[in-house]
């Protein structure tokens, strides 16, 4: 990481930022490519989700990891599709595949 750089991603300054009423940055992130407001500040280009389940937590002032939360939040996604799958009775092997295939696609 380079100078001041804390994090490789826009999410928690997103989720911030929405924790503040505001849908752009106010400070830039160099080391990301953000969309500019014509009236100031920047857009960030990523899906929003990662920052609205993270807003909670800027809204509370507590500082977490964004990586951290996407793996938990992750891993969470593919344990509810493997639920989901079983309650609708698809078999073992092509439960396993469809899972594994939602894991890491």
């Amino acid at each position: 990481m380079g100078q001041g750089q804390t994090d490789l991603d826009s999410h928690w300054p997103i989720a911030q930022a929405f924790a503040h009423g505001r849908l752009y940055l106010t400070d830039p992130i160099p080391w990301l490519e953000l969309v500019p407001r014509p009236e100031g500040g920047w857009y960030s280009p990523f899906p929003p989700l990662m920052a609205v389940l993270l807003t909670p937590f800027a809204f509370l002032g507590v500082v977490v990891d964004s990586n951290v939360t996407g793996a938990i939040f992750g891993g969470l996604s593919v344990a509810l599709v493997w639920a989901m799958l079983l309650r609708l009775g698809v078999a073992y092997v092509p439960r396993l595949a469809l899972t594994a295939s939602w894991a890491f696609g």
